[in-house]
């Protein structure tokens, strides 16, 4: 469902762009038509135009006196401290085979049922091919690749966070006592309510300040509004609080590189994460 969300957030972003690209397209040819007129007539229709601009500007003058008089103090925005995730007790062996694991997950293929090509219904979901004549569960070359134990990880690493916690569910504020924080990252239910989702948050900052330790929780309750980036510049006007960046699908490979270093550069400045749902790989290279 994800990806799904993820695939109509960015054919929504490629209308928008297309529809900011039309409207360009309107006003470019509005001013050359206005350009064309202006060329048309003589000496008397400029002397005209100039009269009309400075009675223009004249208005413009006034109207910015009124404004400035009307004009109350605005409050300037006060972005929340960055506070780093905390990290977890590792040993040797478990840090080098999340480092394996990595490796064999970037080189992994990605796993269709049979037909799925064929047939949009059946979705991406993996299913084991079990017909007595498929050729998919005989492995033979020219089909897709079927899932194996050959792609599997280290067992050191098996069922750990891509952070190295290992995830906890939680459904109520009693299970936050058996929680090892330096172990362990806390994994609120998909059934727990707003009300005791909220109760469980306050209660793991009141654990935090009794035992001076942080605690990681996967899925807090606060979401994030997207917004479509097109310019590093759009970066530093968003909330980052509050918002979370999409670069649009129309900007070109140089433009990209340009947003994530932007981005980079305001993640190292500590004044708030820049979360980008379509760069997290390269954002996650400037981590290690």
């Amino acid at each position: 469902m994800a990806r799904k969300q993820l695939i109509n957030k960015i054919e929504k972003a490629r209308r928008e762009e297309r529809k900011r690209e039309l409207e360009e397209e309107k006003k470019a040819e509005a001013a050359k038509k206005a350009k064309g007129e202006e060329g048309e007539e003589g000496p008397e229709a400029e002397e005209k135009v100039d009269g009309e601009e400075e009675a223009e500007e004249g208005k413009a003058q006034k109207k910015e006196e009124g404004e400035e008089e009307k004009a109350k103090p605005v409050k300037e925005l006060k972005l929340p401290e960055y506070a780093a995730h905390p990290k977890p007790t590792l040993s040797k062996e478990v840090r080098k085979a999340m480092k394996v694991r990595a490796e064999k997950k970037a080189k992994q293929p990605f796993f269709i049922r049979q037909e799925a090509r064929r047939y949009k219904r059946l979705g991406l979901k993996w299913r084991r091919p079990k017909g007595v004549h498929s050729k998919m569960r005989q492995h033979w070359s020219y089909r897709t690749n079927v899932v194996s134990i050959g792609y599997g990880g280290p067992r050191a690493a098996r069922g750990l966070h891509p952070s190295g916690f290992r995830e906890v569910i939680v459904h109520n504020v009693k299970d936050l006592d058996a929680v090892d924080p330096k172990i362990q990252a806390i994994k609120i239910g998909k059934t727990v309510g707003s009300k005791k989702r909220g109760a469980i948050e306050d209660r793991i900052q009141e654990l935090e300040k009794k035992k001076d330790t942080k605690y990681y929780l996967l899925n807090p309750l606060k979401t994030y509004d997207l917004v479509t980036v097109y310019q590093p510049a759009d970066l530093e006007a968003m909330d980052r609080s509050v918002q979370a960046a999409l670069i649009s699908p129309s900007v070109g490979k140089q433009m990209k590189k340009a947003i994530i270093a932007k981005a980079k550069e305001m993640n190292e400045s500590g004044k708030g994460r820049v979360n980008i749902l379509n760069a997290r790989k390269e954002l996650a290279e400037n981590k290690e």
